[in-house]
């Protein structure tokens, strides 16, 4: 089964003519791989130079934010359950506390982006390319 497409030619004249699914299947996965393969590489070295800006954690530093992101979380939970009956100061403290929380968690997230580029460098080999294996690290 096809089907006909019509398209304007050079002399100005509308011009229709049938084609097979396989024909069009063809047209349109067909992509130019020069210039995406130059894309690819462009944004392969934005994100490695970006992630490149963030200082490896240490193991203090890995458990300081694994303390903040559970201070956080049990501050929020007291906010959630005392939120009214908790005096302006102890409030402020506890948001002050998530705040921190927030703020630790993004820190070990961007940190931990090094990780995956240095994971996803192993499975270079696999024929999936580097960009989409560090996206897949990425979202988990």
């Amino acid at each position: 089964m096809g089907g006909w497409v019509g398209y304007e030619s050079p002399t100005g004249m509308c011009v229709f003519r049938s084609y097979s699914l396989t024909e069009r299947r063809e047209t349109l996965m067909a992509t130019p791989t020069r210039g995406v393969e130059r894309d690819d590489a462009d944004l392969l070295r934005l994100y490695l130079d970006d992630v490149g800006r963030y200082a490896l954690l240490s193991k203090e530093d890995e458990a300081r934010l694994g303390q903040e992101i559970e201070a956080a979380r049990f501050a929020r939970g007291a906010l959630a359950e005392r939120g009214a009956t908790i005096s302006t100061t102890q409030r402020r403290a506890l948001r002050r506390t998530v705040r921190r929380g927030v703020e630790a968690h993004d820190q070990f997230v961007v940190a931990n982006l090094r990780l995956v580029v240095s994971i996803a460098k192993r499975y270079r080999g696999s024929g999936v390319p580097l960009l989409d294996l560090i996206q897949d690290g990425t979202s988990g």
